[in-house]
C-alpha cells in the first residue's frame, strides 16, 4: 500500500514485466488536514519527516480485506455509499496505526464542552439518517448537515452510539422492514425495494434472526 502527502506530483511503475492493477484513493487536502487534526500524529515518524514524501507499507489480511470490499461494493448495481465510506475510514485507521506508531492514534477529546457538542452532533445525525434513510446517503452528507468533517464524526458516532453509521442506518431499515412483515403487508418486495434492501434473501436472512 502505497500512501504519500499531498502536493506532489509522481509516477507509479513496477520494476517488473508483469502487469498489475492498482486502486487509488484520491483526497482533498482539506480531508487530509482534518485527519492530521484528529489523529497523533505529532511524534509520527512521516508526517513529521519534510524528506519522505512518500512510503510503502505492507498490508495484512484486514487491508486486503477491506480493498477487496471496496472495490466489490462499488461495482455493484445498487452499492452503498455509506457502507464504502465507512470501509475506506477503516482502510485509511489501519495506515494510521502504521504511520504513526500507535494502535489508536485517533482519539477524540471528550472535556465536558466538546461532549456536550458531540450530543448535539450525535442528535443531528440521527434526524438526518431516520429522515433520509430509504435513500442512498452518504457519510459525507450526513457529517456536512452536522458541520462537522467525515474523519472525526465517524468515529465519535460510533463512540457514542456503540454503531457505525452504516449500522444504525441498516438497523433502521430492517426495524421497517419488521414493521412491514407484522403488518402483514402483502406486496412486500415493492417495500423491499422501496427501503433499499439490495436482496430480497438479504432481508429474509435479518427478519428471521
Amino acid at each position: 500500500m502505497l500512501v504519500d502527502k499531498p502536493g506532489y506530483e509522481y509516477r507509479v511503475g513496477h520494476t517488473h514485466a508483469v502487469p498489475d492493477v492498482c486502486t487509488i484513493f484520491h483526497f482533498k487536502y482539506e480531508f487530509y488536514k482534518s485527519i492530521l487534526q484528529h489523529c497523533q500524529v505529532k511524534n509520527s515518524w512521516f508526517f513529521n519527516n519534510p524528506d519522505l514524501q512518500s512510503v510503502l507499507l505492507k498490508t495484512s489480511p484486514e487491508t486486503e480485506y477491506l480493498h477487496y470490499a471496496i472495490l466489490h461494493q462499488t461495482n455493484q448495481q445498487d452499492k452503498s455509499r455509506l457502507l464504502i465510506d465507512s470501509m475506506v475510514l477503516d482502510l485509511i485507521g489501519h495506515a494510521m496505526k502504521i504511520l504513526t506508531d500507535n494502535p489508536n492514534p485517533i482519539v477524540p477529546e471528550f472535556t465536558s464542552r466538546c461532549k456536550n457538542n458531540y450530543l448535539t452532533v450525535i442528535e443531528k445525525a440521527k434526524d438526518f439518517i431516520t429522515t433520509n434513510f430509504t435513500d442512498d446517503i452518504s457519510l459525507f452528507k450526513i457529517s456536512n448537515a452536522c458541520n462537522i468533517s467525515p474523519f472525526h464524526f465517524s468515529r465519535i458516532f460510533k463512540i457514542f452510539t456503540s454503531y457505525s453509521p452504516y449500522q444504525y442506518l441498516l438497523t433502521l431499515r430492517l426495524k421497517q422492514c419488521r414493521n412491514i412483515v407484522q403488518d402483514h403487508i402483502s406486496s412486500c418486495d415493492r417495500h423491499l425495494f422501496f427501503i433499499r434492501f439490495q436482496q430480497h434473501r438479504t432481508f429474509c436472512y435479518f427478519v428471521q434472526s
